[in-house]
């Protein structure tokens, strides 16, 4: 007895102690410094100086010291068009300067510490769409916040004016006559200026972003054209200036070029004059003027008539459709398998949304991407097994996902494995213990009537 209750007291102690441990591990992740924007302009101009206020959060650091930029540029790989202003040294910094020469922030007894810092756009930065960053560093650590978009615009070139030339009144005295040497020389004549032909300089392209495809009709009814249909999801009018088209990579087919306008939060059309997508299945692709890809998904199901349309910008599926040109995208169109589930005497027939999935930009695609319940039910379908789904098709600007695995919760899923392996381990210690009472007792009871008799 007396080494059962040992045994059980070691256990507690020791499933106290792996509660503790793993409460540790996961302080990082609750403590982390943090950055956060407060205050930032969504427009500026090449060379334009502006500040950006932020918040440094959640730094259980009594009192440090920070070095601070601010990182700007088209994509998360080209962050370098910012400049930092240091007003101790009275220097713009560049991206690459040493750590060393930005501004150096102080804080004391604060777990939320605000700042600001002075930045500006160099002049080799991309026109439109573009991100922003702050970044601290802290010990040889660096901390960004969220990326944030602002648009940067070339600075409006001021007009030259060209001075009209003074016209001289003609004599208003009608008896005026002129002198014999006025009347030999010949009057002068002011020569009319020139005017010097204005040229519009042509726009340079943008790589804009938030541009997407939305809906795609690639099996057209006989005598019909293929079509693709973008939507803009920004807040401005965009000018795509000789983007790209294209199915498959290295398919064998030449992106088609074009030009479009698209309104701002709208829709555009772009009809192709040949036939470019293979119905059985192909890709959809859309490049920018230098080719870099912007958008894209693949397909294998389709039908003649029916348009395959995006089901959310949230997600990066795609679904069988009514065409829905030039405007939000309908419901999906579900194919219903005729292949039976049945257990027993009872068979079911399941509705499964067969759902066609963007092509994943990324190169070495993450293990812990979020996988939404419409891609699952395509990966079965497509190793020949079934599963059931529950829903009906949604509309552009909608998104129903189910996020089955996350980092940030690592230590919150371990911690729950170890109290769920522990209340079990304490299930099986107590009815053994258990047992062995009863055990006890039963040996006592007949030990005492073979006493007695």
């Amino acid at each position: 007895m007396k080494k059962i209750l040992s045994i059980v007291k070691w256990l507690y102690c020791y499933i106290i102690i792996l509660i503790i441990f793993c409460f540790i591990l996961s302080l990082p992740s609750i403590a982390a410094t943090k950055v956060d924007v407060q205050n930032y302009p969504s427009q500026v101009y090449l060379g334009q100086e502006f500040s950006v206020d932020f918040d440094i959060v959640n730094d259980f650091i009594s009192s440090d010291s920070y070095y601070v930029k601010g990182r700007i540029g088209n994509t998360s790989a080209y962050m370098n068009k910012g400049e930092t202003f240091n007003p101790a040294t009275n220097n713009w910094l560049s991206d690459t300067s040493s750590w060393e020469n930005f501004p150096v922030l102080s804080f004391f007894n604060s777990d939320i510490a605000a700042s600001s810092v002075k930045l500006r756009v160099n002049q080799t930065a991309f026109i439109g769409n573009n991100l922003l960053v702050i970044r601290i560093n802290k010990s040889g650590k660096n901390y960004d916040s969220s990326s944030i978009a602002i648009l940067i615009f070339e600075p409006s070139p001021t007009p030259t004016q060209t001075p009209s030339p003074t016209s001289i009144p003609p004599s208003t005295s009608p008896t005026q006559t002129p002198s014999p040497t006025q009347a030999a020389v010949a009057p002068s004549q002011t020569p009319t200026p020139s005017q010097t032909p204005t040229f519009s300089p042509t726009p340079s392209p943008i790589s804009y972003s938030n541009i997407f495809i939305s809906e795609a009709m690639v099996y057209p009814e006989s005598g019909q054209n293929e079509w693709v249909e973008f939507y803009n999801n920004n807040d401005f009018l965009v000018s795509l200036s000789k983007w790209y088209l294209d199915d498959i990579e290295n398919g064998g087919s030449s992106p088609k070029i074009f030009s479009l306008e698209i309104p701002a939060k709208g829709y555009a059309i772009f009809e192709l004059t040949s036939s470019v997508f293979n119905n059985s299945g192909d890709s959809i692709r859309l490049l920018d003027f230098n080719k870099n890809l912007k958008d894209s998904f693949e397909y294998s199901l389709n039908e003649q008539g029916k348009s395959l349309g995006r089901t959310s910008l949230d997600s990066d599926d795609f679904c069988l459709q009514e065409s829905s040109k030039n405007s939000a995208n309908n419901p999906c169109i579900n194919p219903t398998p005729t292949i039976p589930i049945c257990t027993g005497q009872a068979c079911l027939t399941p509705t499964i949304n067969v759902i066609m999935t963007k092509i994943s930009t990324t190169k070495s695609p993450s293990a812990n991407k979020p996988v939404s319940i419409n891609q699952l039910a395509r990966r079965n379908l497509d190793e020949g097994g079934l599963i059931e789904t529950k829903g009906s098709g949604q509309v552009l600007g909608t998104s129903n996902e189910l996020i089955i695995n996350s980092l940030n919760n690592r230590p919150l899923i371990n911690l729950l494995i170890i109290l769920s392996f522990s209340y079990s381990l304490l299930t099986i210690i107590s009815i053994l213990f258990k047992m062995k009472l009863s055990y006890a007792k039963t040996k006592k009871f007949y030990s005492s009537s073979l006493h007695s008799s």
